[in-house]
Formats: C-alpha cells, sequence, structure tokens
C-alpha cells in the first residue's frame, strides 16, 4: 500500500489536522533555520517540531534509545509515503492534554481505538481508517506543488519531535 507523499507546508498541515478534529487554536509554522534569531520567530509554546529531510544509504548511529514508554504514543508507519501522516498523529496525539478535539472526530476515535495497543499494532488499524486514507489523499493534492503519484518513491522522510516528562522523543 502507497500513499502520495504529502507537502512539507504548513497551510496543508494546519488544514490536515483541523480536518482531523483538532480545534483550531493551535498551528503549525515554518521554521527557517535553528539560529536564535530565526527561532525568535517561531510562536510559543511549541508542542511539536516536524522535520522533512533527505534520506541517504549511508548509515547514522542513533544518539537515544527505543522508545519505550508507554506515556508516548507511537505509531509504527506501514504505508509507504504516509510519515507525513504518521508525523502529524504523532504532533497531535502526543499533545491530546493540550489540544482540544471536536466531539466524534476523527483523532478522538483513533486515539480511543489505539490507546492500549502495540505501537506495531497500530499501523494495521491506520491502513484499515478509509477516513484517514481520505484525508491523506485530499491533503496531499492540496498544495503548492503538483502531487506526484502514488508510485513514486520519494528519498525525503517526515519525523516528529514531542517533549514527554522533560525527555525529547524522536518518532518516525
Amino acid at each position: 500500500m502507497r500513499w502520495i507523499p504529502l507537502e512539507a507546508n504548513p497551510e496543508v498541515m494546519n488544514q490536515f489536522i483541523y480536518n482531523l478534529g483538532v480545534k483550531p487554536n493551535w498551528e503549525f509554522v515554518d521554521v527557517y533555520g535553528l539560529d536564535p534569531e530565526l527561532l525568535s520567530m517561531v510562536p510559543r509554546p511549541v508542542l511539536a517540531v516536524i522535520l522533512l529531510y533527505p534520506l541517504s544509504d549511508s548509515n547514522v548511529d542513533s544518539l537515544g534509545k527505543p522508545v519505550e514508554s508507554s506515556d508516548v504514543f507511537l505509531v509504527k508507519q506501514t504505508i509507504d509515503n504516509a510519515c507525513g501522516t504518521i508525523a502529524l498523529l504523532h504532533a497531535v496525539m502526543n499533545n491530546e492534554n493540550v489540544l482540544q478535539f471536536k466531539d466524534g472526530s476523527l483523532v478522538g476515535d483513533l486515539l480511543h481505538r489505539m490507546r492500549d495497543t502495540k505501537p506495531a499494532d497500530r499501523g494495521p488499524i491506520i491502513e484499515k481508517e478509509n477516513r484517514l486514507s481520505d484525508l491523506h489523499e485530499s491533503s496531499a493534492i492540496r498544495g503548492q506543488t503538483t502531487a506526484p503519484a502514488p508510485s513514486i518513491r520519494t528519498n525525503l522522510h517526515f519525523i516528529c519531535f514531542v517533549e514527554n516528562s522533560g525527555a525529547l522523543y524522536e518518532l518516525g
């Protein structure tokens, strides 16, 4: 199974999470760099950071350790080109205590169904959720650039950074 890649575009991501059921009190913004001057332009507080980076063939040693905390919501990606949606789910679901969800929302339903499951068991739930695949597709074709075909393999990958109990987690 392969989806159309999402564009790294705050407008697309904001519309995605609002359609997912997040009330529009929060938004994604571009981060133009890591210099203090550029970071000062980012609205505070920051709940999550989503990073799109190029994949390479070289192996990179991990700086951390695998997520073992049941307090961190992690979905194992099982659909090609779904990393944008998975990163957005990580950002939203790991901040359910701060974000507000609309009644009867898709995100609320997904949280309820996946809360007591293991990360590896959540991927198949995502695969079978037609409302999420429809939302992903409508978001993927909404960007500023022409969406590639689902069959296209990209060399880019989205990950999400979230804080939980004083620790920083890279989820992706």
